[in-house]
């Protein structure tokens, strides 16, 4: 069992992992996220040039939420946002 309890414990460091790279930097997929925010400034993050289109700003609020269930899972924490908590208007 406790072999299992390793695996699982070093799979959930692995995610941990990957979730900081996606943010932070050195991605497996590409720029991080605060790599292609680098040159966005508030203005240009919650503009909304085109109608029923999530700004910047929403999107960026909706990945930190999801990032956040993410690492309550990998603590054994049962977590499922909905409603605004899962995508808020930005407003």
């Amino acid at each position: 069992m406790r072999t299992r309890e390793a695996g699982a414990a070093s799979e959930a460091s692995r995610i941990a992992d990957q979730l900081r790279r996606a943010f932070d930097g050195s991605a497996w997929h590409g720029p991080a996220l605060l790599e292609l925010l680098e040159d966005v400034d508030a203005a240009t993050a919650s503009a909304r040039p085109l109608t029923d289109v999530h700004s910047i700003w929403e999107l960026v609020l909706h990945v930190a939420v999801w990032d956040d269930a993410a690492l309550r899972r990998l603590d054994g924490k049962k977590w499922q946002p909905t409603g605004l908590a899962n995508f808020s208007t930005g407003a």
